[in-house]
């Protein structure tokens, strides 16, 4: 599988650099994608350009690991480039088989196979209770699944014991193995961990759908009753249940006062709540 591999490493680093070579180090961006996250993209364009004058087959044996380092760290479901053919995956799914045979006896413990009556320990819990990865491609899949994982956990009274689990999860450099709204999320968690007299939240809402920013803000009120909470929101109608309302246009007060008032008939939230 070694040639396989190493093509498949340089398409990937052909494209890392076409997409990425232009962004300085450390760059937001790098970070949100764990194959480039911590890349050296300017040695792959080295390695790139040795590839162009001699070909992949006369590459230096450590510029060869670099690519079977970077093909290793593909994932099938993700795989938008065809890297991961089918006959690869027939070489992956041999080459599976014959390691697990083939491995020495002292070392059985260090591998955990996965094994659908076995709680995989260095799996994740997601992938424990799916037996699986979710694929990409589906609308709003994921978001789908986890509400019928969510549905089993509640069913099982497993809830609370997954989210004692969960606190011990690897978010990442800057929580780059979350998704966005979730990596919102923890933020706020964290802000009110601070448990200040006033929390001031800048949008902070902005990336949740409706149905968790509003559970987000019920929750926030009951935990800050005797505290101020001060919110600038993008989405009118999460200004529900708030004591006062400041309605803001470009920069400029234009009204405030109860919710209830300014979201009337003829109250100025009323055209915003209409537009969404």
């Amino acid at each position: 599988m070694t040639e396989d591999l190493l093509r498949a490493g340089h398409r990937l680093a052909d494209m890392i650099v076409e997409l990425f070579g232009d962004l300085p180090p450390g760059h937001a961006l790098l970070e949100e994608f764990d194959f480039i996250a911590g890349e050296d993209i300017a040695g792959l364009e080295r390695i790139l350009a040795r590839i162009g004058r001699g070909g992949i087959e006369k590459l230096p044996a450590a510029d060869r690991t670099r690519l079977l380092g970077l093909a290793l760290r593909l994932v099938a479901a993700r795989d938008r480039l065809g890297l991961i053919d089918d006959a690869m995956q027939q070489h992956i799914l041999a080459a599976r088989h014959a390691f697990a045979e083939g491995l020495p006896k002292e070392l059985r413990d260090a591998v955990e196979f996965f094994d659908p009556e076995r709680y995989n320990a260095a799996a994740p819990v997601e992938e424990n209770i799916l037996f699986g990865t979710i694929l990409g491609g589906e609308a709003d899949g994921r978001e789908r699944v986890h509400a019928a994982i969510g549905e089993v956990l509640d069913q099982l009274d497993l809830r609370e014991t997954v989210i004692a689990v969960g606190l011990e999860y690897a978010v990442g450099t800057g929580g780059s193995r979350l998704l966005p709204a979730q990596r919102q999320q923890v933020a706020i968690a964290r802000a009110v961990l601070k448990r200040p007299v006033l929390l001031a939240l800048d949008e902070a809402s902005a990336v949740l759908d409706p149905a968790a920013e509003t559970a987000i803000f019920d929750a926030l009120r009951h935990e800050f009753d005797s505290r101020s909470i001060l919110a600038a929101l993008s989405r009118p109608d999460a200004a529900r249940g708030f004591d006062r309302v400041l309605v803001m246009d470009h920069g400029r007060l234009v009204d405030d006062g109860d919710y209830r008032k300014l979201a009337g008939p003829d109250g100025p939230l009323a055209p915003l709540m209409a537009a969404e």
